[in-house]
């Protein structure tokens, strides 16, 4: 192995005149002998927020052989400019130009890879798309190929509350973080007020377009799959929110490509605090030694999909290490996974359909309560807990105990014959595995805006008391479920804090004999006999950095109140600090996020703070954010404030407040 130089700030000059920063790790002697480069592209601070993780990762490729760079967005770290919203036409237009500029450093062999997870996941996918010459392969992780389908904005249609608020809150607070003096000098005051005036609440945004219109496709590469020519290999976690991409992409692409998809949380999976963790390093470094150094190992021979399956366990909400199996697909669709149609019957699951009855079901409004977060990071109670508590709010159809295992590999599907009595509705199907003692785990779930019915480009009105056939597609999921167990099927009208209520309490009808679910089913002999399974974790190098506070994520506390006939749920979002000792910075960012919703579910809140602390000798800055989103009669009501402190005294302040409806 190669000893490595780093770089603490690296300068990308850009045609208007601004300038990317850059951390760099360089191989030694990389400048007499060019070696190909990996870079990663975020807002998300590489000199501290990131910091830490960046140390176990890029140090590990240089010393085998690769120039590594982390990248600050425009608007973000020590980059220039502003940063207003996610995943714009300029920060694929700044990455271009970077990369082309890195392919001509002297220390670069001009064969690049782009790397990432969730953001930078997604921008690799959205800059591959762009297809600059330099760009060889890439590693999209825990990201999407579709921005309004499968990410943290909507499922099935309808606006997601829990994360969607979270992460609105988080990012308003990252376009506001300033960049640090040591680096930028005097500058760096008039850049963080830049940044804190053009900011604007970004979750206002994201509900101003609540169909699948120019706004999302711009990013999502689902719309021509086909623009992306270069190899592609994929990462995702069945507890994450982003399973779904992984496996379009392995269809839909057409190019070199490989998916390696386990029961990870939102994290690399070889730091996974669900596990089993796998060598992430050794398996990305095989794949980037074939395409950016050409070396000759086989890797694109290997069958295109290893896929964990994991045994029935009972669900707990805090992260823990799943039994199972890794299984390796030759393509996607697989042969041998083959549908097995069930009926929905008078509360039973069955291969034949009975008589025909009319089931109803008005779900209470704190029905939801056990589905834990859309993309958990596992560090708290963040998971899917047993699902009886919300099974009790739904419709349920359950099946006969099984005889023999079951695999099910795949995104199971729903059509359901349904009425609603509201011109505003959605639908939750769960899939559940119920053990012999009753104890119920979730397996997949799918979402429906019924305005939604034909498609997401579009809302077409809902009559009320007219009767719909529907499709509702669950999630993938890749799970045995045992002899022994039965499969449940529960379908609700509300699933809070995951989803906003509907406007008003529904109520809907379906009608049993004439609805089926589809599931898919993987054969004994479907998986590649022999094939190499992911390689065992190794440590990556370690940080010096030191934390000196441990942070808290996850539920915190659920409150019931009687008198005012309310529920509201508590979750932390960080409270850690951290020291770096190289650049002397304390730094750490806290947060908390509240829900509650009343008992007629026609009222629901949200508020989430966020603050972040940067400190060293004479420079101490402070930046906090609230945002309050309030859903009433179909309609939202958004208030957010930014409050930015240097050495104590308050030089930033901002308010926001406006009304919208949402159709």
């Amino acid at each position: 192995m190669a000893g490595v130089r780093e770089i603490e700030n690296l300068w990308i000059p850009l045609a208007d005149g601004g300038r990317l920063a850059a951390r760099v790790w360089l191989p030694e002697g990389a400048e007499a002998d060019p070696v190909p480069a990996i870079v990663e592209y975020l807002p998300y601070r590489k000199r501290d927020l990131m910091s830490v993780s960046d140390d176990r990762l890029y140090p590990w490729y240089a010393a085998r052989g690769y120039a590594c760079l982390r990248i600050d967005l425009r608007g973000s770290g020590e980059s220039c400019g502003v940063l207003t919203d996610e995943y714009l036409p300029i920060e694929q237009d700044d990455m271009v130009a970077a990369l082309a500029w890195i392919a001509a450093q002297p220390w670069c062999s001009g064969r690049i890879g782009m790397m990432g997870i969730s953001w930078s996941g997604f921008n690799a996918l959205q800059v591959a798309a762009r297809r600059p010459p330099e760009l060889a392969a890439i590693v999209a992780v825990a990201a999407t190929d579709d921005r309004f389908r499968d990410d943290v904005h909507a499922m099935g249609g309808w606006p997601i509350l829990n994360d969607n608020v979270y992460w609105g809150a988080s990012f308003l607070l990252d376009m506001c973080l300033p960049p640090d003096p040591a680096l930028v000098g005097q500058d760096w005051r008039a850049m963080w007020r830049q940044r804190c005036e053009a900011a604007e609440p970004p979750i206002g945004i994201w509900l101003k377009h609540p169909q699948r219109d120019a706004y999302w496709r711009q990013g999502s590469v689902a719309v021509a799959p086909g623009d992306i020519v270069c190899p592609t290999m994929v990462v995702a976690g069945f507890t994450d929110g982003y399973m779904n991409a992984a496996f379009r992409l392995m269809a839909t692409l057409d190019v070199p490509r490989r998916a390696l998809i386990g029961p990870w949380v939102h994290a690399w999976p070889h730091h996974s605090a669900v596990g089993p963790r796998i060598g992430f390093l050794e398996e990305t470094l095989a794949w980037w030694d074939r395409w950016l150094k050409g070396i000759g190992n086989g890797i694109e021979d290997e069958p295109a999909l290893q896929v964990f399956v994991q045994e029935s366990v009972r669900a707990v909400p805090v992260a823990d290490e799943r039994p199972g199996r890794f299984v390796a697909l030759p393509s996607w669709p697989a042969p041998g996974i083959a549908e097995c149609r069930l009926v929905l019957n008078d509360g039973s699951l069955d291969v034949r359909a009975k008589k025909a009855v009319v089931r109803s079901i008005a779900s209470p409004p704190t029905t939801g309560l056990c589905a834990g977060d859309w993309s958990p990071f596992g560090g708290g109670a963040e998971l899917a807990a047993d699902q009886r508590g919300d099974d009790a709010g739904s419709l349920c159809f359950d099946g006969a105990p099984l005889r023999r295992p079951l695999d099910i590999v795949g995104a199971p599907q729903l059509a359901l014959r349904v009425a609603v009595d509201r011109p505003a509705a959605f639908l939750v199907a769960r899939l559940v595995d119920v053990n012999p003692d009753g104890h119920a785990t979730l397996l997949s779930v799918g979402v429906l805006n019924l305005a939604h019915r034909d498609g997401d480009d579009r809302a077409v009105p809902v009559v009320p008391g007219e009767i719909h056939d529907v499709t509702i597609p669950l999630n993938h999921c890749a799970r045995r479920v045992l002899p022994g167990h039965r499969l449940r099927l529960a379908v609700s009208t509300a699933w809070w804090p995951m989803l906003w209520p509907a406007p008003d309490p529904v109520t809907a009808s379906i009608t049993t004999g004439a609805s089926t679910l589809d599931l898919p089913v993987m054969a004994s002999g479907a998986a590649v006999q022999g094939a190499r399974p992911p390689a065992p974790p190794s440590p990556g190098k370690p940080t010096r950095q030191v934390t000196q506070r441990e942070g808290i994520r996850g539920r915190t506390s659920l409150v019931r109140d009687f008198e005012a006939a309310t529920t509201t749920l508590t979750s932390r979002r960080g409270g850690g600090l951290t020291h770096n000792p190289t650049i002397d910075l304390l730094y750490g960012v806290d947060g908390e996020d509240r829900f509650a919703i009343g008992d007629d579910g026609r009222r629901a809140e949200a508020v989430a703070t966020r603050s972040a602390l940067f400190e060293r000798q004479g420079w101490r800055v402070e930046v906090a954010v609230t945002t309050t989103l309030v859903w009433r009669d179909g309609a939202f009501a958004l208030e957010a404030s930014l409050e930015g402190r240097e050495n104590g005294e308050i030089v930033v302040t901002r308010r926001w407040n406006e009304t919208f409806a949402y159709p």
